[in-house]
């Protein structure tokens, strides 16, 4: 069975190359990518249209998972309602690597686990409800994950690569020196659970980053001179309230104040 499911997963999965692309050609018809982050216990999601939009990622509420990861039917329907319902057109999924190696761990394994589940059934592989479906469970056996909805396992770009060998050709994974800060290790946490500390709409952005690095760079220039307007407007609003504070006396203008210097 794991056999025939890596088979299926291979089978749906893309370069990432290839997905951008796929995209660019979807942004006429409002195509978006879903962002996941697969947990022990839910899935995170981030909802991402073209970046040509000036849109950023829309973090949706996380989507709960059964014992064992197990995705329940509830869970396949509301996936399948925001795929419909956005015209969804591929997945990123973060690639839980070990940061300390960049190596597969039990976090990787959770969501090739997870994402299995998601895939077509035997009597549904290409994507369509046979003839046997029933109309009341067609919604919850329509393949999540499929070669016309493909997904990538993306990794932190950012994160550095580890492969590269020494003077003394060792790999730097393998020859580093323990931190002398550090005097226990804990592989539970630091190996068990890396995706804890990812969320989905970073996902997206380091892919948009990589992908569309322009629109990456002036979208962060407009957040940035949103977040500057913001902060001058507050100062603005602090500054009338403590003038009008002063002319009135009391207390008002100890308030003004700590909020003037708060901003």
């Amino acid at each position: 069975m794991a056999q025939a499911g890596n088979s299926k997963l291979l089978q749906v999965l893309t370069s990432p190359s290839k997905l951008a692309s796929r995209l660019d050609w979807r942004k006429l018809n409002e195509g978006s990518i879903l962002s996941l982050n697969i947990h022990k216990d839910r899935i995170g999601l981030a909802l991402a249209s073209h970046p040509s939009y000036g849109q950023g990622p829309y973090t949706l509420e996380s989507i709960p998972l059964a014992r064992k990861s197990k995705v329940t039917e509830e869970c396949k329907i509301t996936l399948s309602n925001i795929i419909e319902q956005h015209k969804v057109c591929g997945f990123v999924v973060s690639w839980p690597l070990q940061p300390d190696s960049q190596r597969m761990g039990a976090a990787c394994g959770r969501v090739l686990h997870t994402l299995e589940q998601l895939l077509p059934s035997s009597e549904n592989d290409d994507g369509r409800t046979g003839n046997k479906t029933e109309a009341t469970t067609t919604k919850a056996t329509t393949p999540l994950i499929s070669a016309n909805r493909p997904c990538v396992l993306w990794k932190d770009s950012q994160a550095k690569s580890v492969d590269e060998f020494d003077a003394f050709g060792r790999l730097e994974a393998y020859a580093k020196v323990p931190s002398s800060d550090r005097t226990v290790h804990i592989a539970s946490i630091e190996q068990y659970n890396t995706d804890n500390a990812t969320v989905a709409s970073e996902v997206w952005n380091d892919f948009m980053r990589v992908h569309w690095p322009e629109l990456h760079r002036e979208q962060e220039h407009q957040e940035f001179v949103a977040s500057r307007q913001k902060h001058n407007t507050l100062l603005t609003q602090s500054a009338a309230i403590a003038a009008v504070a002063v002319k009135r006396g009391g207390s008002s203008a100890d308030d003004a104040n700590y909020m003037q210097a708060a901003v």
